[in-house]
């Protein structure tokens, strides 16, 4: 019989007729035959939260990693961790592993337990730090987390990954279920950029049948700004002109030419409709998923594709002009039940004029890729519109911390995921990487714990520009600083899904009560809150130098710290701190207005705003009809100038995410029944 330990053992392993346990304090190993004690350990305990990990790996026996100072010395926290291996049976130390610079010791360990393989123990302290059993290849990786409870899963030769709640890293962190491996040993030599352009029976062939910059929407939210507005103007009191059904999920549509384009991601088909009556004029397929609509440029249509590939059409028919390669090679991975290059491309190509050369000339952006921590970075390309030639191209890669040199701090890293790229001030965006026209990247300053950067102002999305999720820890903001790890829920400029004009961004926000840690909503109460605020009226951080006393504008202002009657209040400090109240407002809105409507797309026309998705309320016979398009929805017609009602209509179905648009007096949007609607005046 196993004789009792005066501490419970909390983890316990047999191998190889062996019993090993451990309890905070103690490691012991039995003989299974006959309980006899083989040998015991007094041991320092695993702080911080970490759970008492035992591993038995290749006959030794294996704790969890202790954290220690630089010498070894066990302490509450630092980035240095100890790591020791007895003999299963003897109990004699075979090896002892100090590794430095392995974790972020600013946060706490994760809410799952570590892993471990026959080379690595996988610690989930902020991410997934690699401590190698048999070499010196450790690794700290902040980008990567894996979901409460369940964690990480090293199986297969992969690295399984579930989708976490947890928002810190914000742009940079992987989301999603993902499966990962090692890079390949032996460097894939890429596909040389002279064998990338193939030309098509078009090339050279299209004939530029000009644009209407007033009129047009010529490239995903209207302009290379991602703007969302347009100075053509629509009556406010709309009704449908024409309707089309293509079936299944839609982009957002762009419209010029005479033409609306629309893309189906699933079946990879590219639409071209006549404006006038939404017939089609003719279609293309790619070889791969298209997630957002095409540019239109001088007679061509410029679309990208997840098989890796951007495609340059003759708008008139839709001829191939030119096909580029902008994966490094093809080379194929399994996506939501299809393949799709481990280098994908957003459908929505940046077309922009080089304000660095004297001619002007119009350079088609475009990156590939997922991450800058995978697969060798994300490629970015400048290419001539008209002829496919390579005018500029970068990687953006890593940064990768090492072990012997500088580490990743908790709450935020320095790279970056692939989003649709934008352009203001002369500058292209990525998220927070800012790079000059000729795609060289600019170093940011770091300003706090947090990783708050003033990159330059332009319109971004923290989750991602097509993620219409609306995952409560993320949104969109209009702001010279990248935010970081704060939330923002309190802040001008900022909400779900905003659009900008020259002197006003307008913002819709769905999160405006809060909880310990997170925004929250609650659905049929007070409604979705519009509201328009000078563009000059920056986030602030309170304790930040130069802030100033916070506005309080929404229905919550201080919020529950979880501790009895404790309250954090609005103006508590926040700058560097964690979970504090984030971004706020020293300046009211210019106006806010409360919708009875889940806005789910939003475009400005000249002075009206118009706003569109299902009705906010909440059957609790039927919870999420509302939110599952069963309840029909409706369009909004605001006043840009004071936020006033003008106009409202009923749709059958409401908009895809960021799906409505204006052009030529008209209003185009992409429902979530899979139809085509054309608005007009009546």
């Amino acid at each position: 019989m196993v004789q009792p330990k005066q501490t419970t053992p909390r983890t316990l392993l047999t191998v190889d007729d062996v019993v090993v346990m451990q309890g905070g304090k103690f490691v012991a190993a039995y003989d299974a035959t006959n309980g006899k004690l083989l040998w015991e350990k007094t041991v320092s305990p695993i702080r911080g939260g970490e759970g008492d990990d035992l591993f038995v790996i290749d006959g030794l026996v294996w704790r969890g990693m202790l954290t220690v100072d630089e010498n070894g010395k066990p302490v509450w926290k630092s980035p240095s961790v100890l790591v020791i291996g007895w003999d299963l049976r003897s109990g004699e130390e075979k090896k002892r592993i100090l590794v430095n610079n392995l974790r972020s010791p600013e946060h706490h360990h994760r809410c799952y337990r570590n892993k471990a393989t026959v080379r690595y123990l996988i610690s989930s302290y902020e991410g997934a730090e690699f401590l190698d059993f048999q070499a010196d290849n450790h690794s700290q990786n902040n980008w990567l987390r894996g979901a409460c409870k369940n964690g990480m899963m090293p199986c297969n030769g992969m690295l399984y990954i579930p989708a976490d709640q947890c928002f810190c890293q914000p742009g940079a962190k992987l989301l999603g279920y993902a499966a990962v491996t090692a890079e390949p040993e032996i460097a894939v030599k890429p596909v040389a950029d002279e064998n990338r352009l193939e030309k098509g029976p078009a090339y050279g062939a299209v004939a530029d049948t000009g644009s209407n910059p007033g009129s047009d929407w010529p490239t995903y939210r209207h302009n290379a700004a991602r703007s969302g507005t347009t100075r053509t103007r629509v009556p406010s009191d709309v009704a449908i002109n024409w309707k089309v059904m293509l079936k299944g999920v839609l982009t957002a549509p762009v419209a010029a030419g005479g033409k609306v384009y629309v893309a189906r991601p699933d079946t990879h088909t590219l639409y071209a409709l006549n404006m006038a009556n939404g017939k089609t004029v003719w279609r293309f397929t790619a070889n791969g998923r298209i997630d957002s609509p095409p540019t239109i440029y001088r007679g061509m249509v410029l679309v990208g594709s997840k098989d890796g590939y951007v495609y340059c059409l003759r708008a008139s028919d839709g001829q191939l002009v030119w096909r580029f390669m902008a994966a490094p090679i093809d080379q194929r991975i399994g996506y939501f039940d299809q393949v799709e290059s481990t280098w994908p491309v957003h459908g929505s190509i940046l077309v922009n004029s080089d304000p660095s050369t004297n001619s002007g000339q119009a350079t088609a952006y475009f990156t590939a890729g997922r991450s800058t921590y995978l697969n060798g970075g994300i490629r970015v390309y400048g290419l001539e519109p008209a002829t496919g030639k390579i005018l500029h191209k970068c990687i953006l890669e890593g940064p990768h911390p090492t072990v012997d040199g500088q580490r990743d701090v908790a709450f935020f890293t320095l790279g970056a995921n692939s989003d649709v790229l934008v352009s203001e001030g002369g500058f292209l965006y990525m998220r927070q990487k800012k790079m000059t026209p000729n795609l060289k990247e600019i170093k940011v300053e770091v300003l706090s714990s947090k990783g708050a950067q003033d990159v330059g102002q332009h319109i971004f999305s923290t989750a991602g520009m097509l993620d219409g999720s609306w995952y409560n820890r993320t949104f969109w903001m209009y702001s010279k600083r990248w935010p970081g790890f704060q939330l923002a829920n309190q802040a001008p400029k900022s909400g779900q899904l905003l659009v900008v004009d020259d002197k006003k961004t307008y913002a819709v926000r769905m999160f405006y009560r809060r909880n310990v840690h997170s925004p929250m909503f609650f659905p049929g109460k007070e409604g979705y809150l519009l509201f328009a605020d000078l563009n000059t009226n920056e986030p602030q951080i309170f304790g930040e130098q130069g802030s100033r006393k916070p506005a309080k504008w929404l229905p919550q202002s201080d919020y529950s710290r979880g501790r009895g009657d404790e309250m954090r209040n609005l103006e508590s400090k926040a700058f560097g701190l964690d979970k504090m109240i984030g971004y706020t407002r020293a300046e009211p809105p210019v106006w806010t207005q409360w919708m009875p409507v889940r806005i789910r797309a939003m475009v400005k026309a000249d002075d009206i705003l118009f706003v569109a998705g299902a009705p906010d309320v909440f059957d609790s016979k039927d919870p999420y009809s509302a939110f599952e398009a069963r309840k029909g929805a409706q369009l909004v017609a605001v006043s840009a100038g004071d936020g006033k009602k003008l106009f409202e209509m009923p749709l059958e179905s409401p908009p895809v995410f960021d799906g409505m648009i204006a052009a030529h007096g008209r209003l185009f949007a992409c429902l979530r029944d899979g139809s085509v609607v054309c608005l007009t005046g009546k």
